[in-house]
């Protein structure tokens, strides 16, 4: 429990020009601890030390671990779900195939800068915990839904072969993403460092290149 001295002292903190970075600061820590140790092997004492805070401000900001994972969680992919939002608004006069490109080319984008991102979606996704359904409901969901209906309105149109939605939506996130949440392992087997720009816009290009030649509708 925080004393009334303590808590004099948070809310000075609290108040003063430094509470959104001190908050910013923890969100990437809990962000980092959450990817690489899950929910249940994080370690509040060690996010608050990575984020050179102490351990009640964590409670000051978030109340709990589980609502700290909340806010990492919403930390972490609020970017894409506004990408992918804006896509959705703005891109009514491309071609489906092209708003699909678009939209994996954005993916792409989006695990080259946060691959631990990916990792959080990878440790909670094989349960059927609440966290988990936060995230499918809040941000999975609503990515593959996006996904789904443009392949749909695309195989209707004739753009590419008739596929499965989900299965291709689920093939494409994966393999857009693999490559950089298994960053070390590439780096030791082939040289290649993941977070070059030019490395980075390859990946994208061919991969692009690769799988829309073969859903060619020939």
């Amino acid at each position: 429990m925080i004393n009334k001295s303590n808590a004099s002292k948070l809310k000075a903190k609290e108040s003063s020009p430094h509470r959104g970075k001190t908050r910013q600061d923890i969100l990437l820590a809990a962000t980092r601890e959450f990817a690489r140790s899950g929910f249940t092997g994080a370690s509040t004492l060690l996010i608050a030390k990575n984020a050179n805070s102490k351990q009640p401000l964590l409670h000051y900001h978030f109340g709990s671990k589980e609502k700290l994972w909340l806010a990492a969680v919403d930390f972490a992919f609020i970017e894409l779900k506004v990408t992918f939002d804006t896509i959705e608004e703005t891109a009514g006069d491309l071609e489906e195939i092209d708003i699909l490109k678009l939209m994996l080319r954005t993916i792409n984008r989006f695990a080259s800068r946060h691959p631990l991102h990916i990792d959080i979606l990878r440790q909670e996704m094989g349960s059927e915990s609440r966290r988990s359904q936060y995230i499918l409901k809040n941000y999975l969901s609503p990515m593959y839904l996006s996904l789904n209906a443009v392949i749909k309105s695309a195989t209707d149109k004739g753009q590419i072969k008739k596929v499965h939605p989900q299965f291709l939506s689920s093939m494409l996130f994966g393999a857009f993403t693999h490559y950089y949440t298994s960053g070390p392992s590439t780096k030791a087997m082939f040289s290649i460092d993941i977070n070059d720009p030019a490395k980075i816009k390859q990946h994208g290009d061919w991969l692009v290149e690769i799988i829309f030649r073969g859903l060619a509708n020939e």
